[in-house]
C-alpha cells in the first residue's frame, strides 16, 4: 500500500481505524502509515516556502526552519519553524512573531499520482461492478466520492478555509482545539500555529487515567461536528489526533485555579514522585518524555508517567490536525 500511492495510502488509514471489519495484526500493520510515510527532500519544502514569500532564502523570514519533517502524511509533510520577530513577510498578523509554525507541503507530483490511482480504482470498481451479486455496492460512485475528497487535499487554501471554520466553531467547547493559520498560504504551503502534544497512539496502546476522559471529548467533539455543525472532520485517524497535556501551571479560569489548588493539597500528590523530588515539568517537557518513552517500546513506562502528570494535576485535551478534508450533509441524509 506504501508503494501503491497516496490515494492507496490515504484507504490504508482508513482500514487501519477499522478494527470492527479487519483483525487487529493488519490494523496494526496499516497504522503505521498515519504518520510514518515516505517525506520528500527538505530541499522541495524550502524552496516552496520560498516561493511564498517571494524569498532568497528562508533566514529571511525564519529564525528556524527544520529540515526534518514533524511527520510525513499520504499528500504533504509538516515541518516545524520559528518565524524572525524583525522582520514579519506582508500578510502575517504580528502575533505570529517569535511564534512557533508548523509548515505543510504538497508532495512534488502528488496531483498526478492521485489521479492515477483514482483511475486504476475506478476501473477496479467497474470490473468488480460487472461480478454477479456486486452491482448494489455501488463501487463506481463510492470511487467517485473518494475522488473528489482526496483531489480537495491538493489546495492547501482549502485546508485554511476549514481550520478557520472549525476554530470557530470550537471557540467556546472545551478540550477540543484545532491549529490557527496563520498568514499567506498557498496551494502547496500552508502555515499553521504549532501544536505540541502526544500521539493518540500513546492512549491507544497504554491503559491511563485520561482513557474515559479523552473518549468522552472525542464523541461529544464529533457529534457536535455531525449534529450541531454540520460540519465534520472526515479524517480523523489516530495519526491526526494529538493529546496535549496541559500543565496546572498554566491554568487560567477560576476553575482552573482551583483544581491546581485541590491537586496541590491532594494526598495522591506525594505518592509521585514529582512532588518530592523534581519540580512539575511544564507542557512541553511532558510531551518530550511521553514520546522518548514511546519510541523505547515501553509502554508500561508510559503508563507509570502518565499517571503521575494525572496525579500532580496535568489535564488532557485533543487537538485534531490535518483539516483537508471535512464534509458536510444535505438535508435528505441529516
Amino acid at each position: 500500500m506504501s508503494l501503491a500511492g497516496p490515494t492507496f495510502v490515504k484507504l490504508a488509514q482508513w482500514a487501519a481505524s477499522r478494527t470492527d471489519l479487519f483483525s487487529q495484526q493488519l490494523c496494526t500493520e496499516l497504522g503505521q502509515l498515519h504518520d510514518a510515510n515516505t517525506e520528500h527532500a527538505a530541499e522541495h519544502s524550502r524552496r516552496q516556502v520560498c516561493r511564498l514569500f517571494g524569498v532568497d532564502t528562508l533566514d529571511q523570514v525564519f529564525d528556524q526552519f527544520d529540515d526534518q519533517a514533524l511527520g510525513a502524511g499520504a499528500v504533504a509533510q509538516v515541518h516545524y519553524a520559528r518565524f524572525r520577530a524583525d522582520q514579519l513577510p506582508p500578510g502575517t498578523p504580528a502575533t505570529a512573531a517569535n511564534k512557533e509554525v508548523a509548515i505543510k507541503v504538497l508532495h512534488p507530483g502528488v496531483d498526478r499520482l492521485i489521479r492515477r490511482d483514482l483511475r486504476i480504482m475506478h476501473w477496479g470498481a467497474v470490473v468488480i461492478g460487472w461480478l454477479p451479486g456486486m452491482s448494489w455496492l455501488s463501487l463506481a460512485e463510492e470511487v467517485r466520492v473518494f475522488g473528489t475528497m482526496m483531489l480537495a487535499q491538493l489546495d492547501l487554501r482549502v485546508e485554511a478555509s476549514n481550520l478557520r471554520k472549525f476554530r470557530a466553531n470550537f471557540s467556546a467547547r472545551p478540550a477540543t482545539r484545532f491549529p490557527q493559520p496563520l498568514g499567506v498560504c498557498s496551494e502547496t504551503v500552508l502555515i499553521e500555529s504549532y501544536e505540541d502534544g502526544v500521539p493518540l497512539r500513546a492512549f491507544l496502546d497504554a491503559s491511563t487515567p485520561y482513557d474515559r476522559a479523552l473518549g468522552a471529548h472525542g464523541l461529544e467533539a464529533f457529534l457536535h461536528m455531525l449534529i450541531y455543525d454540520n460540519f465534520v472532520h472526515a479524517d480523523l485517524h489516530p495519526g491526526n489526533i494529538l493529546v496535549a497535556l496541559r500543565s496546572p501551571a498554566s491554568a487560567v479560569s477560576p476553575l482552573d485555579r482551583f483544581v491546581e489548588e485541590f491537586y496541590e493539597k491532594s494526598p495522591f500528590r506525594r505518592e509521585y514522585w514529582l512532588a518530592e523530588r523534581d519540580p512539575l515539568p511544564t507542557s512541553a517537557q511532558a510531551h518530550r518524555r511521553v514520546r522518548e518513552i514511546m519510541q523505547k517500546g515501553d509502554m508500561k513506562g508510559v503508563e507509570e508517567y502518565v499517571g503521575a502528570l494525572y496525579a500532580n494535576g496535568f489535564s488532557a485535551e485533543l487537538v485534531m490536525l490535518d483539516c483537508g478534508l471535512a464534509t458536510s450533509l444535505d438535508a435528505t441524509n441529516r
